[in-house]
């Protein structure tokens, strides 16, 4: 986790080695060396106050040379809970970790100190994409990828398929470029949201796979206008058509009540819904006049917020049902996919414009 200190950043990871051992470092750039043991022990105390039923057995310091590098701490399992005082004074620190987990298919083929460095490169990229929340995924030539996750302040080493799961689209297409000819050391990704908060273990992977497609829309919408003049956001060219703008603003307002459909079908018995509105929309909601960068991120806002949601729903409430005035009854799942495919039906109408401007 970066925090502030008069050095400037610095980042204390953990690195799970084994069930009751982990590994805890500091990143670079370091802060003055007088400094690093300070770090190394409140990350442990962190740690430890965030894992209250694992009590420290013993701890080693890890030295080249003169300098620290980090320490090694084995562990074992108690029964106590923490106390109110402990969780208030943990609140008031500003140091907290990445907790990073070694996926068990990647500890037999890999040694512990490639891992280490392949995390240690990992947090290198970091301090460049500090300002968003969102996840990191980076992928080595090696097919090793680690996730750096702020929202939870953890991560995650894993192997190559398990990051392939989640990526589809141009994104998908991109990546299998570069695994087929690598030009760089990492190949680096975004993906909305938190990469812990998706993990329900319930979910059937065709739900959980249809979640990621619903949270990936709005890079598909990005890469659909990427590189678009504002002239050409707001021609027509074919006849009868909306311009894209007049697209992009049909694909916002529509999350918002999709959202609504969805949440509504969620918390209530056979809700009703009307349909069938969307040229009014077109013709009284200013759709020449709105800022597509405003469009895209509140659709990006809304999938974000909503798919948190429905990560934490039993499988059954996907089978739960709405009534639309057009077309009738309409499962929670229904309603999922009309929305996932509404954005890359109206991008391959963005890219039919494009290609009639060229």
């Amino acid at each position: 986790m970066m925090t502030d200190n008069p050095g400037g950043n610095v980042t204390t990871i953990v690195i799970q080695l084994e069930p009751g051992w982990v590994y805890v470092k500091v990143a670079e750039p370091k802060p003055p060396p007088e400094r690093i043991e300070f770090f190394l022990k409140r990350t442990i105390e962190d740690w430890f106050s965030d894992h209250p039923g694992f009590a420290i057995d013993r701890a080693e310091q890890v030295f080249r040379g003169d300098e620290l590098l980090g320490m090694h701490v084995w562990y074992r399992e108690k029964g106590n809970a923490p106390s109110a005082e402990t969780r208030t004074r943990k609140s008031s620190r500003r140091t907290k970790t990445f907790a990073f987990e070694i996926h068990e298919k990647l500890a037999k083929p890999w040694t512990r100190e490639y891992i280490e460095a392949v995390v240690d490169d990992a947090l290198k990229i970091l301090p460049t994409f500090e300002q968003r929340n969102d996840t990191h995924i980076i992928v080595n030539r090696r097919q090793v990828g680690v996730i750096i996750d702020p929202t939870a302040s953890r991560g995650a080493v894993v192997p190559l398929e398990y990051v392939l799961e989640i990526v589809h689209g141009p994104t998908r297409e991109r990546l299998d470029h570069w695994l087929a000819e690598p030009d760089s050391s990492f190949y680096i990704m975004h993906m909305f949201g938190s990469w812990f908060s998706r993990q329900n273990p319930q979910l059937p992977a065709e739900i959980a796979q249809l979640i990621d497609r619903y949270g990936s829309g709005p890079r598909t919408l990005r890469d659909a206008i990427a590189d678009m003049t504002p002239r050409q956001i707001d021609a027509a060219p074919i006849a009868g058509k909306w311009s894209t703008r007049q697209v992009i603003c049909h694909l916002a307002d529509f999350e918002t009540i999709m959202a609504n459909r969805m949440k509504h079908v969620i918390a209530e018995d056979q809700p009703s819904f009307p349909g069938g509105f969307h040229e009014q929309f077109a013709r009284r909601l200013a759709y020449d006049a709105r800022d597509i960068d405003e469009e895209i991120r509140l659709i990006e806002v809304v999938r974000s917020q909503t798919a948190r949601i429905l990560r934490t729903l039993p499988p059954e409430a996907f089978a739960r049902t709405g009534i639309h005035s057009i077309d009738g009854p309409m499962t929670l799942k229904d309603l999922l996919e009309r929305i996932t495919n509404h954005i890359p039906h109206h991008a391959a109408f963005i890219q039919e414009k494009r290609r009639a401007m060229e």
